[in-house]
């Protein structure tokens, strides 16, 4: 039963991964590929926030000293990847995506 749990959810992960491409690509026709970026990672984040404010508040301590590594994985992984991302859907033409 595990296996199966398991199976189906990396299945279900994947058909999410693979149609937010295909959305994205829709959506910044008329939506500026940053304005999607934030939109899409701060409501993120903010659901996250407030289910760990809830759940669990002990994990939102971080001590100082990683405060400037958390922030560089913020700022590359989460805004300038899906920048760049949405921008690269939004300039490139389906026939050259190759």
């Amino acid at each position: 039963m595990r296996l199966l749990i398991a199976n189906s959810s990396a299945l279900a992960a994947t058909i999410m991964w693979g149609a937010a491409v295909v959305a994205t690509r829709v959506v910044v026709q008329d939506i500026p590929p940053i304005t999607l970026a934030v939109l899409r990672f701060g409501q993120g984040a903010l659901l996250l926030l407030l289910a760990l404010l809830l759940i669990a508040p002990a994990l939102l301590r971080v001590q100082r000293r990683d405060l400037p590594m958390l922030l560089a994985t913020g700022v590359v992984m989460f805004t300038s990847f899906s920048w760049l991302f949405n921008t690269g859907l939004q300039l490139t033409e389906a026939a050259r995506g190759r």
